[in-house]
């Protein structure tokens, strides 16, 4: 199973950036027109995706505690 991982833009480098999640910072390449403190999905050290930060919270709690999500439990 492939999963995308939700980070924070910190920094734009023309066309990659640097993200933060909850697994550690790292440069991700994109064609999206992207700014600073801007939410996105990685997948491969590619930006696959623009979301929300409620939408990136969300998920990382999801990947981070599958067994409190309420979705998994119902």
């Amino acid at each position: 199973m492939c999963i995308g991982v939700p980070g924070k833009v910190l920094k734009v480098n023309g066309d990659s950036v640097t993200i933060l999640s909850p697994y550690g910072r790292k440069e991700c390449g994109t064609t999206m027109e992207l700014k600073e403190d801007d939410y996105v999905i990685t997948f491969n050290d590619l930006v696959i995706k623009k979301v929300s930060e409620e939408e990136a919270v969300m998920i990382n709690e999801l990947l981070l505690n599958p067994s409190s999500s309420t979705l998994i439990n119902e």
